[in-house]
């Protein structure tokens, strides 16, 4: 099976890289993404983006594909397997939170002339 793999704010497809050596053990396809923005040299990026690339990503496989999210990634988990009803068969959630529907998927940060930063690791501390 292939496995599709996000990771969740500030880490690219490498967060996976000790994960994909087991999942090609069991005998399945690992295929990290690495977000618009998050490691790929864009310095903007939309929702429509990272939902995309993996709805892309998803597209590249052989049905049924899983898609796996980590942490704020299960947002867009959720809403490429929804993109991709037919491929993506399942989809894990790992640490993630849900948001209410309607609720953007990162109310917790500004928006700032349009556009939301990421926020720097020691401003998440409490």
């Amino acid at each position: 099976m292939d496995i599709v793999l996000i990771a969740g704010l500030w880490f690219d497809h490498s967060a996976w890289d000790l994960v994909v050596p087991e999942v090609e053990r069991l005998g399945h396809r690992p295929r990290p993404v690495t977000l618009p923005g998050q490691g790929d040299g864009a310095l903007v990026a939309t929702l429509d983006d990272p939902v995309a690339a993996v709805a892309a990503a998803v597209d590249r496989c052989d049905a049924p594909v899983l898609v796996v999210g980590l942490s704020a990634a299960c947002s867009l988990a959720w809403c490429a397997a929804d993109a991709r009803p037919d491929q993506a068969s399942r989809v894990a959630m790992i640490g993630g939170f849900g948001r209410p529907e309607g609720e953007p998927y990162a109310a917790a940060f500004p928006v700032v002339d349009g556009l939301v930063s990421f926020p720097r690791w020691w401003s998440l501390r409490g």
